[in-house]
């Protein structure tokens, strides 16, 4: 991942750029369009991902994740069926408003 001087959250393995959803609330993956606010994003002093375009001096929006969700999943290679499928519980990525200056251990992002 990089963050680009366009503001934009890349992924290096496909070029496509992480994009907010219409409803405010989710993300994905996209083609990179450098006039998207969808796709705008800084990375501030306390190690948060927020959303250049959307976030304002009284409110944020920045990525965090959500709470474990139990859901069928395979991890082997090439197995395919019923028979392969396990309960496994999952986070996933989400925008979510966050305080100004209450930060949660669920809002930092580290990249090594």
């Amino acid at each position: 991942w990089q963050l680009d001087i366009n503001n934009q959250l890349k992924n290096k393995f496909d070029g496509t750029c992480l994009t907010m959803s219409n409803a405010q609330d989710n993300v994905y993956m996209d083609t990179c369009d450098s006039n998207n606010p969808m796709q705008k994003w800084s990375w501030d002093n306390t190690n948060r991902i927020i959303s250049t375009s959307l976030s304002t001096n009284e409110k944020l929006k920045c990525l965090g994740l959500t709470s474990k969700k139990t859901e069928k999943t395979t991890s082997l290679p090439g197995c395919k069926g019923e028979n392969c499928l396990i309960d496994k519980p999952k986070n996933y990525v989400v925008v979510k408003d966050c305080a100004i200056n209450n930060i949660q251990d669920d809002e930092v992002w580290d990249f090594i």
